[in-house]
């Protein structure tokens, strides 16, 4: 079994890491709002804690999607004896 090579597979972390930055900010965004016009905290610290909630959010589902496949190909059995 052949392996994408690095640049594809750079590429598409890039691009998960673009797409659930972009998921994120759709519920932040009104989120933060809400919050702010709620008076319960200001727009420095609402960006603060967005920003490492994306962060962690981002990174954890793109790494576990491009790390997770490899180890479950490993994980099955090579053919039937």
């Amino acid at each position: 079994m052949m392996s994408w090579p690095l640049r594809y597979r750079l590429l598409s972390f890039a691009i998960t890491i673009g797409v659930t930055l972009t998921e994120f900010a759709l519920v932040a965004v009104p989120l933060g709002l809400i919050v702010w016009f709620s008076g319960l905290a200001t727009v420095a610290h609402i960006v603060e804690v967005a920003v490492v909630v994306a962060a962690t959010f981002s990174l954890s589902i793109a790494i576990s999607a491009h790390v997770w496949p490899r180890h479950h190909q490993r994980l099955q059995p090579q053919g039937v004896k």
